[in-house]
């Protein structure tokens, strides 16, 4: 790969006849050899060949006659460790924060030190992604950062670690390092709202020094106000006039006479665009047709003068045919489809042909968008701007646009049209309405513009809440991508809302978003593509899991290693390669086996299995790998029934322990693993045990059954990390059996229950938020009453009073009762929590709480826990101390620390802590951050303070608990306000939809 290859065809094109320029060749090389700046910023208005100079720069176009000139550029061309181009129109790819992301690093990558340490960050461990490196870098960079990309909803996060920790690392051992990255366009992506790619390279003046940027943009004060430490060269500038006139002549010259071409300079006055565009309109009419000299200055007095000849002695023809047409492409993305536009405007298709014939010179045609169908869009983005101005600068100064096309009409148009669709149950949409209804409903809304919003928001929620529009997405796209992101969209329009936040909207959003990207009826749909050997349809189900920032994000690499496998059962040798590149860091015994599964698979095709390993592991690692893996052979029966015996005992013990669901489990301080104290931690190290010593059974059905019969009874342990601890072994086992359908049943189930099973959560905080608001006002609400009554009343050993109580404190402080709440979280810390991994974050819960409360230094008062005579700091590194398993122990016992640090820390801004959330990657310490600065930032129980915590809420949406706490934090400081039917409708969201969270359902198990 070079950067050439990353440069899109339309910039090539551009570049294909490129002269002049060589001027700012010596400017760029000087910079990147003398200075110092971070950043070098071409900057100049639009149509002065920005996009074709960075092509040219990276490797499109003609090579200088200037011997020099050659020289430097050919120089410059090698030195481009990275080049992206973006582009908004029909290529809005290239302007998402995330994919520019995704291209930076594979590009980067060509440096093996890179790849390494991008391995390192993303697969902490993995030598199956870093032998693989060394085979195909591409695939698998590439398909590295996708994965994080579909695993993460901020952008900043994969951009940090995908690009600045890398980067970082390689600094470490390489203090010279020296990289730098060209990017077209910078403007361009100012179209993305909130995190964008402006803001990722503004945010990167913390890279190493080395690391420097060539940027071009047009002018743009939020372009400039990002970058600080950057030497601008502005193409329009006075001090360049003389060059760009000497370039611009170049590139007339030769296609009009020396006079008329000197005077076309004068009126394009440096700009290309302009003098591309005049050139090409005398080619087609004739010179006789207009003089040069009556050619208004600048584009828009192009456009304008264009559109006046357009529509002379045509009457209202702007209002009736071009205004439609013309504001239908201002707004649709990536194109208009040909099939959809004349619906939109209600027009024959005989009329769309006429008026497209009329504006052909504005227009062109895409046969290929990047999603959706065929269609037209503006030939630039100039023409667009022109269009959406209300007045524009004819070269004598600014004049009302007689052309003005409102672009809040333009999406009303497409919106409305679509909205017509609703009644017939949305079976009657087409392509381009699934995919972008939504966009424009939201930015009907962002461009009201004083309109009323009401309806229009209105109109947003009762889409995207409409089951049938939904269901209509998935049978029309065949993914759930579309669906989640427009619910996703929707929600942070309710939440930020300028008044208040749309609390029963967000709920839904948030409801919805939850139940379409969890449960099992997923994972069928992927098993089922796979067996049926349908390896693409499965990869496309497969994405469903990855949405967002899922816990699970090992059992999504244990899911691609399994349709892995069913793809080299059915000879799909090429997806094998790229699903195996796509895992990062994974379960190592289960992933092994499976990796050893598929070589077998691949070996009956005649292809060595260990050459085959060795592509994804060191030659002696895959070599061994195959001769410690072996499918089970039939045993003597005398050594058979020994080893059922032993393993029946295992099992008996297990599942004698998950019967006595109403038995007080023995708390395992002291324990080690190993050690039965009958509780689901050493449950699992039991598993373990009975799972490897039936490997050699599996050819029996003895051994199949027992094998199965264990993989039931650890699929229901409610306790995630040891649920894991077991179901790892257990798959690495069942893989051994000779039996493929039945290895593969118990493959599906063990993947299954570690996927979609999120395990023990609680959901108290919003449910008692609303029962204390229905009952101030002696509305009854019996489904909440008798929930929280429930979590009040429980034993279990997962600390469930606890938090119930936690929840019911935050109730009676939000209705002035501050003394009593304190005294309702001083009882809260009373109560028992067997499993002491569970007693951390619940013990780092009341410390948070003290600080929602505005009262932080009483967590550190001797006053908490049963004998009332300690701090919360010290009874959560009591639990820590006691977890049963090594490794589980220290990764407490270091969050137990870190929650320290931030508790003696200032109060953080919005920005700071979406920064350090951004940097955090263990999913257990994002979670306990998002809740401590939640909690932080609610005691000062403003409407700010509500929105900054609603701003959290999106990072949520996979942690039940935590979205629990921060939805009631940021709705609660102004419930009370609320009128009685909303705070009904509220009710009734939170009864049905977020009370979710019942461990006393399962005791110890199910």
């Amino acid at each position: 790969m070079n950067p050439f290859s990353a440069v899109p065809a339309t910039a090539q094109d551009a570049a294909k006849d490129f002269s002049g320029r060589e001027w700012i060749l010596q400017t760029i090389d000087d910079w990147l050899t003398y200075g110092t700046e971070r950043f070098l910023l071409i900057a100049g208005r639009p149509g002065w060949g920005k996009t074709a100079l960075a092509a040219w720069l990276a490797g499109a176009g003609p090579t200088p006659t200037n011997l020099a000139a050659a020289e430097i550029l050919t120089r410059l061309r090698g030195r481009w460790d990275a080049v992206h181009f973006c582009v908004a129109r029909g290529q809005n790819g290239s302007v998402r924060p995330d994919q520019f992301s995704r291209d930076l690093a594979t590009q980067l990558a060509r440096d093996p030190a890179f790849a390494g340490a991008l391995l390192d960050e993303l697969a902490p461990g993995s030598t199956v992604a870093h032998q693989q490196v060394q085979v195909n870098f591409g695939t698998v960079i590439g398909n590295t950062v996708e994965r994080l990309i579909t695993t993460q909803i901020d952008a900043e996060d994969v951009y940090n670690r995908s690009i600045r920790q890398p980067l970082r690392a390689m600094a470490n051992w390489t203090p010279e390092l020296s990289k730098v990255i060209l990017v077209d366009s910078l403007d361009e992506a100012l179209t993305v709202s909130g995190t964008n790619i402006v803001s990722l390279i503004g945010g990167s003046e913390d890279f190493p020094p080395g690391v420097r940027f060539v940027l071009t943009s047009r002018e743009d004060l939020r372009v400039r106000d990002a970058l600080r430490d950057v030497r601008r060269l502005n193409l329009d500038d006075v001090r360049y006039a003389r060059q760009g006139r000497r370039d611009l002549e170049k590139y007339i010259a030769g296609r009009l006479e020396p006079g008329p071409a000197r005077e076309l300079a004068n009126k394009a006055d440096g700009n290309f665009l302009y003098a591309s565009w005049v050139l090409d309109e005398l080619a087609t009419k004739g010179p006789g047709k207009q003089t040069i000299s009556a050619l208004p200055r600048g584009l828009p007095g192009l456009y304008n003068g264009y559109l006046d000849r357009l529509l002379q002695s045509q009457g209202n023809a702007w209002v009736q045919r071009y205004e439609p047409f013309l504001g239908c492409l201002t707004v649709a993305a990536p194109v208009a489809p040909r099939t959809s536009l004349p619906r939109w405007l209600n027009w024959r298709t005989a009329v769309l042909t006429s008026v497209r014939r009329d504006l052909n010179q504005l227009i062109e045609e895409v046969a290929v968008p990047e999603e959706g169908e065929q269609g037209y869009r503006l030939y630039h983005r100039s023409m667009v701007e022109f269009l959406c101005a209300e007045t524009f600068d004819d070269g004598f100064g600014e004049r009302d646009n007689d052309h003005y096309i409102d672009p809040f009409d333009q999406h009303d148009r497409i919106a409305t049209h679509y909205l017509s669709l609703a009644g017939s149950g949305w079976s009657s949409c087409d392509l381009y309405g699934l995919l972008r209804l939504v966009h424009h409903l939201n930015a009907r809304v962002r461009n009201a513009a004083g309109r009323p919003e009401a309806n229009l928001v209105a109109d947003l929620y009762r889409v995207v809440l409409d089951p049938r529009f939904r269901d209509a997405q998935l049978a029309g796209l065949g993914a759930i991508h579309r669906t989640v992101d427009d619910l996703r969209s929707t929600l942070e329009v309710a939440l930020d809302r300028m008044s208040r936040i749309d609390v029963e909207p967000a709920l839904r959003c948030a409801a919805e978003f939850r139940r379409l990207t969890t449960g099992e009826s997923l994972t069928r749909e992927v098993y089922a593509a796979a067996t049926a050997g349908d390896i693409r349809l499965a990869r496309r189900k497969m994405l469903h899991y990855t949405a967002g920032p899922n816990a699970s994000a090992a059992w999504n690499d244990i899911l691609q290693l399994y349709v892995a496998w069913e793809a080299a059962e059915n000879g799909s040798v090429e997806d094998v390669g790229e699903l195996i590149a796509m895992t990062t860091a994974c379960f190592p015994e289960i992933s092994d086996a499976i990796l050893a599964r598929i070589a077998l698979a691949v070996g009956r095709t005649g292809a060595d299995p260990a050459a085959f390993l060795a592509e994804f592991r060191p030659p002696e690692q895959a070599l061994s790998l195959l001769q410690q893996f072996t499918l089970a052979q039939p045993l003597p029966s005398e050594e058979l029934g020994t080893v059922l015996d032993g393993a029946r005992d295992g099992v008996d013990r297990i599942e004698q322990a998950t019967r006595n669901r109403d038995a007080e489990p023995t708390e395992p301080a002291g324990a080690f693993p190993g050690d039965w104290t009958g509780n689901p931690e050493s449950v699992a190290y039991e598993a373990r045990i009975v799972a490897f010593s039936l490997g050699d059974t599996l050819a029996h059905q003895e051994g199949q059954w027992l094998a199965q019969k264990t993989v039931t009874l650890i699929e229901s342990n409610p306790y995630p990390r040891y649920r894991d601890i077991a179901l790892a072994a257990l798959g690495a086992v069942v893989l051994r059996a000779p039996d493929r359908d039945w290895a593969r049943r118990q493959l599906q189930r063990i993947i299954r229950a570690g996927l979609d099973d999120e395990g023990i959560t609680f959901t108290f905080d919003l449910p008692a938020l609303l029962l204390a608001e229905c009952e101030s006002r002696a509305v009854p609400v019996p489904q909440l009453r008798d929930y929280l009554g429930t979590g009040l009343n429980a034993t279990d050993p997962w600390g469930t009073r606890l938090r119930a109580l936690s929840a019911g404190a935050a109730s009676t402080f939000r209705s002035g009762k501050s003394d009593e709440a304190v005294d309702q979280l001083v009882a809260a810390s009373a109560e028992s929590v067997t499993y002491s991994g569970y007693g951390v974050t619940a013990t780092l819960a009341l410390i948070d709480r003290c600080h929602e409360f505005g009262s932080g230094p009483l967590a550190d008062q001797p006053r908490w826990g049963p004998d009332r005579q300690q701090t919360l700091p010290q009874l959560a590194a009591a639990f820590a101390e006691r977890v049963y398993d090594p490794d589980f122990r220290t990764d407490r016992i270091a969050l137990v620390e870190l929650h320290r640090q931030w508790c003696h820390g200032p109060v953080p801004t919005a920005d700071q802590a979406h920064e350090r959330l951004s940097r955090m990657t263990d999913l257990d310490t994002r979670a306990a951050y998002r809740h401590h600065v939640a909690a932080r930032w609610s005691a000062a129980g403003t409407a700010t303070a509500a929105r900054r915590v609603a701003s959290l809420v999106p990072s949520a949406l996979f942690d039940s608990t935590g979205l629990d706490a921060l939805l009631a934090q940021a709705i609660g400081f102004d419930l009370r306000e609320r009128p009685q039917a909303e705070v009904e409708a509220i009710a009734a969201v939170v009864a049905d939809s977020f009370t979710t969270g019942r461990p006393w359902t399962f005791g110890r198990w199910r």
